[in-house]
């Protein structure tokens, strides 16, 4: 099925979808709180390891002048003592966000509280942003710093619900090197939070043992009492604050190719072949809410989501056409009435000889798979002189090789750029 079918065609009758074939393990089963899923909101809504700078061994934690450190603002608003001494922390974290493609996209009903049922395959891509997070006592507030993007961040959010789990978490710098196309279906935003946490879990010390992206963490930190780190390791706190930021958050906590259903609470990793995709953003996003609200205004009653059996087998090729014969999204045809010259730009993407042509998440990034990144680049010269007013430049990008999580990068020194 292609991505701009209409959602009266389901891939199969009304199902089962609350009763896979197999359980996946459940979130507060599992040694770390990184696996859970959000879903789909009235808004819309790695085993590579986090690496770090530390700033010496086992050390009293002083400012210039050789007193203790002196916490302001929200710290010591959160309860954080005037000074401290411990082990040193890591003061540094860079990890990278990838971008998630929605290879299929079924939405069920909005349920009394506004939450979708969906059924969805989550491609993790190549593209990213990078976050970096450092821990700065000296600052008086969180400072979320990302060039080129205006209004509220949602990594600035990320980090304020984190310090309610983690009241003595002081306050952080984040800078964000944006690469994703903002508020284009290609959850970047939701991507940053996600990154964000797993590099301020990682400051914080929280895991015992781990880092919150998999990473050693032998030395713990003076940020967290080991009472607090478990407790927030046991519970499930993590999963419901980043299913409050949004939707996508969740997922992004341990970016991964995914097979999603429930309202999100439930997941299980796929293993997708490295097929490349073009994709083409559109100058102006479109509001995640926007299209939700057209979709349950055509659709009051939508057709029953798809049994997930039938989703695994769709989906369990290494065949490029039969994952090109599976890409679907109940949105597209939403997305392309709200912004006409979506249709046009889907037309120009199949006509560049893609395997199939869908928009990603609630749009209005379009995106077209290819057999090779050959394929791909000479697709994108083409769709250069195709593409209707209102698109920008076609960006040449991959699925990621198996379903691996995004490996984190390692900080040297110095200040992160946000470009």
């Amino acid at each position: 099925m292609r991505g701009d079918a209409s959602p009266t065609s389901s891939l199969a009758p009304a199902q089962s979808a609350s009763a896979p074939a197999h359980e996946p393990r459940a979130l507060a089963q599992r040694p770390r709180p990184a696996r859970a899923l959000g879903g789909v909101g009235p808004d819309g809504g790695s085993t590579g390891a986090t690496t770090w700078v530390r700033e010496g061994k086992r050390v009293d934690v002083v400012s210039a002048d050789g007193r203790g450190v002196q916490v302001t603002g929200a710290a010591r608003r959160a309860g954080l003592g005037g000074r401290y001494t411990g082990f040193a922390a890591p003061r540094r974290v860079r990890e990278q966000a990838p971008a998630k493609l929605n290879l299929l996209l079924r939405v069920g009903r909005a349920r009394a509280d506004g939450m979708h049922p969906l059924v969805s395959v989550f491609a993790r891509l190549e593209l990213a942003d990078t976050v970096e997070i450092e821990l700065d006592p000296a600052l008086a507030d969180d400072v979320v710093v990302c060039p080129g993007v205006a209004g509220e961040n949602l990594v600035a959010r990320a980090l304020q619900a984190l310090r309610d789990l983690l009241p003595t978490l002081p306050p952080l710098r984040a800078t964000i090197d944006k690469r994703i196309p903002v508020a284009a279906g290609l959850g970047g935003g939701s991507a940053d939070a996600a990154a964000a946490l797993r590099a301020a879990l990682a400051l914080a010390g929280d895991a015992p043992g781990r880092s919150a992206a998999g990473a050693s963490a032998e030395t713990p930190s003076p940020l967290a009492s080991s009472g607090q780190r478990a407790a927030l390791v046991e519970s499930e706190e993590l999963a419901r604050l980043a299913l409050a930021l949004g939707a996508d958050v969740p997922s992004q906590l341990e970016p991964r190719h995914l097979l999603v259903w429930g309202v999100g609470e439930r997941f299980e990793p796929l293993t997708l072949p490295p097929l490349a995709v073009v994709l083409v953003p559109h100058t102006h996003g479109l509001a995640t809410a926007r299209v939700y609200r057209e979709f349950d205004r055509r659709y009051p009653q939508p057709p029953p989501l798809p049994e997930l059996d039938t989703v695994r087998a769709l989906f369990a090729t290494a065949s490029p056409d039969r994952i090109a014969a599976a890409v679907a999204n109940d949105l597209a045809p939403i997305a392309a009435a709200l912004v006409p010259e979506i249709a046009v730009a889907l037309d120009a993407v199949r006509r560049s000889g893609a395997l199939a042509a869908s928009v990603s998440g609630s749009g209005p990034t379009v995106f077209g798979l290819y057999r090779s990144r050959a394929e791909a680049r000479a697709a994108a010269g083409e769709l250069r002189a195709e593409l209707p007013s209102g698109f920008e430049e076609p960006i040449v990008t991959a699925i990621a090789d198996r379903s691996t999580p995004a490996p984190a990068l390692s900080v040297q020194g110095g200040t992160a750029g946000c470009a």
